[in-house]
């Protein structure tokens, strides 16, 4: 079955040994690393893309707080893999409806308009002038719609104070988790969502 890959950067507490000091560690998302955006409550928000610059601001981070680090992939089942700009409907291999994974990026301007349509409040749209997401909490608006309630992984363009353009993915179904892949020195910790 098709999958993507989100990533992280898991903090932890080491001994001098460099190990994490815990036998267990709840798996890091980015939902509290950029305090100037609120992410989507139904879901946990990860690194997303290649080359994210998202990593070594995090790595940075957590040598700002004296804590260690390490990069970590999660690889998420998707069921189908839409090679086409993703459209409102059914249709094989290019509609919404074949796929849990929607990258906003990736998807036709009917997608966008009814995201907008769901998403928008009066005098603050849901997207900037670039599309990028202005306001991710709202992605939780479409856990309650026909069109969108299936997916389980969103993909999207953020813009932070901290470093400016972000690609993350909001994943809304922990139970799609097919693989954590993580550095050696946490290879014997448990980690948990």
């Amino acid at each position: 079955m098709p999958q993507i890959s989100v990533s992280t950067v898991q903090f932890f507490k080491a001994g001098p040994d460099g190990l994490p000091v815990d036998d267990e560690l709840q798996l890091s998302s980015v939902d509290k690393r950029f305090p100037d955006l609120r992410f989507p409550a139904k879901g946990r928000t990860f690194l997303y893309g290649h080359a994210n610059p998202g990593v070594n601001y995090l790595v940075n981070m957590a040598a700002a707080v004296e804590l260690e680090s390490a990069p970590t992939e999660i690889s998420v089942e998707i069921e189908n893999w839409v090679k086409h700009k993703i459209r409102l409907s059914a249709e094989p291999g290019r509609g919404i409806f074949t796929t849990r994974f929607l990258s906003l990026s990736r998807a036709t301007k009917e997608v966008i308009e009814l995201i907008q349509e769901i998403c928008d409040k009066p005098n603050s749209p849901m997207f900037t002038d670039n599309g990028r997401v202005k306001f991710p909490e709202r992605l939780d608006l479409l856990m309650d719609n026909e069109f969108f309630k299936h997916l389980w992984v969103i993909a999207y363009t953020v813009e932070t104070q901290a470093i400016g353009a972000v690609q993350v993915a909001t994943l809304f179904n922990e139970d799609a988790v097919v693989e954590i892949a993580t550095s050696p020195q946490l290879e014997e910790i448990d980690l948990y969502f």
